[in-house]
Formats: structure tokens, sequence, C-alpha cells
């Protein structure tokens, strides 16, 4: 990667070369690393504000404002591929707030098992440097975890040998907030400018994300670490009366005024009432537990009660549409869900059923699956109302490919109301 130019580039053109090369072939930490502020210091400057915890001359560093301090004969000595890997290192502290976890653990110890946390997670996309930590022993864990094997002087020994614990290549300035009267806990940084807010980690992964994914070199590993993070849970019952809500007419006449207006001696519009059709469907899938039913159409049956306009039919499919029951006073969400058919699973019947018993009198279908089910076709979902699917807490979210309608998929939380602990 190196190339003649780069020995007459100054530090400060090889840090932007570095970043704009991070974009083009890293751009997840490409996105992360324009967030950051670098801050060139002279050897002798950066060794008094950024010392070297292992005690050699200071490197790099970073704090949790974005700021990126950088020693200018350091990163004169660093290859370009080097330079790449310590920058995308110093946005993994940030992005994983190594900077606000330490509480009260040893600094030094803390130091290394960051290191070693973040280099076994690059390390599957970019060459380690030489002086980054990363021992296989740590892989898959996290900076806590590796920190807790580190607290034993037999495993220091069994990772690092004779030596004992390294020191972690870079500065870390860690923010441990405010004590009652509002004072800055321990060491802060001195390179906040007046004004300067703090990084906000969740954004900067999204932002990074969102750019890594439309150049389709979003790293799966950061997908799944970050997964919580980027596909966040949504509580399913208020989703599901956002979307009732939405469906119900806000719409006002003046063909039958307002009773209470007429007797102050003037006239104001009434709410037109107009009926709304909602479809349920449910999985008929024997995976499906019985709590999941029940807790699923005892809270459509409570909307249902609470809107007097809105009008809801269940449909029961397995393979085949089983059963269509309106929700109405007599309504057992447990009488529905027993004798279910098990002949596989599929929803098509239920777009077909709206499609050809229903047609545009349908505003919102709402269907509850496991999610190991085909998906809508274009000729029997033609009318463009929303779909929300409710997957089950043990369910796969990955079953529509197609961009077809407005449909959303949310998952039930992982313990369902009468679960055993």
């Amino acid at each position: 990667m190196s190339s003649p130019r780069q020995f007459n580039m100054t530090p400060r053109e090889k840090i932007i070369q570095a970043r704009i090369a991070l974009l083009r072939l890293y751009p997840f930490w490409g996105t992360m690393a324009m967030h950051l502020k670098p801050i060139e210091l002279t050897e002798e400057d950066a060794n008094k504000m950024m010392p070297n915890p292992g005690g050699g001359r200071a490197t790099m560093g970073v704090d949790v404002y974005g700021n990126m301090p950088y020693n200018v004969a350091f990163v004169r000595d660093l290859s370009a591929e080097d330079l790449l890997f310590v920058i995308a290192h110093e946005t993994m502290h940030l992005a994983l707030q190594h900077l606000t976890r330490k509480g009260s653990r040893n600094r030094k110890l803390w130091n290394v098992a960051t290191d070693e946390a973040i280099n076994n997670l690059l390390k599957h996309e970019m060459r380690v440097w030489k002086d980054g930590l990363c021992s296989h022993q740590f892989e898959n864990k996290s900076a806590e975890e590796i920190y807790d094997e580190l607290l034993k002087e037999e495993n220091i020994q069994k990772v690092y040998g004779a030596k004992g614990l390294p020191s972690s290549f870079d500065t870390h300035f860690y923010d441990d907030g405010k004590d009652a009267n509002g004072q800055q806990k321990g060491e802060s940084t001195p390179f906040q400018q007046p004004g300067q807010e703090k990084i906000d980690p969740a954004k900067m992964i999204k932002d990074a994300a969102s750019f890594a994914k439309g150049q389709g070199k979003l790293p799966a590993g950061m997908e799944r670490l970050f997964k919580d993070l980027l596909e966040p849970k949504m509580n399913w019952k208020e989703l599901l009366q956002k979307y009732i809500m939405a469906v119900l007419p806000q719409d006002w006449t003046y063909t039958k005024p307002s009773k209470r207006a007429q007797s102050a001696g003037f006239y104001m519009p009434s709410i037109v009432k107009e009926t709304v059709d909602i479809v349920v469907g449910v999985d008929s899938s024997g995976s499906i537990s019985d709590q999941e039913y029940s807790q699923f159409l005892s809270e459509i049956y409570a909307m249902t009660k609470a809107v007097s306009n809105l009008k809801a039919t269940v449909i029961v499919c397995d393979a085949a549409v089983q059963e269509v029951v309106d929700i109405d006073s007599n309504f057992d969400p447990m009488m529905h869900i027993k004798g279910r058919g098990y002949g596989g699973t599929s929803c098509i019947p239920v777009f077909q059923y709206i499609h050809e018993e229903k047609s545009e009198n349908v505003k919102l279908l709402i269907y509850l699956t496991d999610g190991y089910i085909d998906e809508p076709v274009e000729h029997v979902y033609q009318t463009g109302y929303p779909v929300l699917w409710v997957v089950t807490p043990r369910g796969s979210k990955d079953f529509l490919h197609k961009a077809i309608g407005n449909q959303i998929v949310v998952q039930m939380e992982g313990k369902i109301e009468g679960e055993p602990e």
C-alpha cells in the first residue's frame, strides 16, 4: 500500500490520506473516523500531554469528544497500512464506549483489555499492526471479560509470558463523569475545546453502518456486534396502537352539527365515525405457543373494544384458511387457538381472502407469525394497505425479500407473559 509519494508527505497529509483510504476500503471505520478531530503535536508536546502508558514515546490517543491527538514523529514512521489500522483502532474505543466503561478498574489492565478486544475484531478485516495486542485467547470476548481473566496472574503469564502484562500502544483519555458536586472525577482530557460536545457513539455507529451498507461493505462482525443498536427492538404493542390510530378516519362534517355547539348558539362540525376494517392474520404453526397466541389476540381484542368504529376479523391459516371469525363481545382469545392445523405455513391464502372477499375495505393487516413463512405476492396484494408483521420471540425476521407495499416487521420481546422462568 505504500508509495514513493508517501515518504514525502507530512504527518498531517498522511492522516488526511488515511481517512480517505478508510472511506474507500473500509467505509464503516472510514465514516467513524470522519467524526474524529486530528490534533497534531510535536514529539515534545505529545510526551507531555499524552504520555505512553508503557513509558515509550507518545503515539496517538482519543477522548470522548472525538479529539485524536497524535505525535508527528509516530505518524511519520508508520506505513500507510499501519496508519489505517491505528485510526480504525481509535474509532472503536469510542464506538465501544471504552472511555466511559472503566469505572474503578485498574487503568493499565483496562487499557490492555480494551486493546485486545478491539484488535481481535479488526483482525478479521485488516492487518493488525505489529505493536497492536491481539491474542487469540481473547477472540469474541468483551473488554470486561478479558479484564476479569487478566486479573489472575497465572493468566497474564500464560498469555504474555515471563515479561508479564504489556502496555497499550495508545493513550486513552477516560471520562469518569462528575461527582455529587458537579466536579469532574478522575483524569480529564486536556484537548476539549470550549463548547465542544461529547461524541454520540450510537449516532456515529448508525451513520457508519448506513454508509457502509450502502457501499455493500458493512462487515458482518460489526453488524452482529451492534445488532441491538442497528436493529432496535420496538415495543410491538405501542407500534400496533400507532398503526391502528393511523388508519382511523380523522374527518369532520357539518351534516350533523355538534349538539353541544348548537346549544351555545353556533355551529361546529362533528367527527365522522366511519367504521374501519382491519384483518388479523394468525399463523397456525405449531411452533407458536398458546401463551404467544393468547397475548397477541388479547391485545387486539382490547384495542377493538377501546375504539368504537374499529372492526377486526381474525383469519387463522396454515397452508389454507382454517377459520374466519369477527372480534366481538363474545370473542375468547383462547378459544380460537385450539385445534389449529399444522399442515405447513403460508400467508398467501390470507392475502387471497382479503383480495377476494374484502377488497379495498381493509385498512390494515396485522399478522402473527413465527417468521418461517412465505411472503406475499403482488397479484394478491394490490390495494396498498399496510401490513404489520408481529414475529414471536424465537421467530425469524428475515422472511421478506421483496419491497412490496408498506410492510414492517416487529418482534415480540423475549419472555411471554405466563411463561415460566
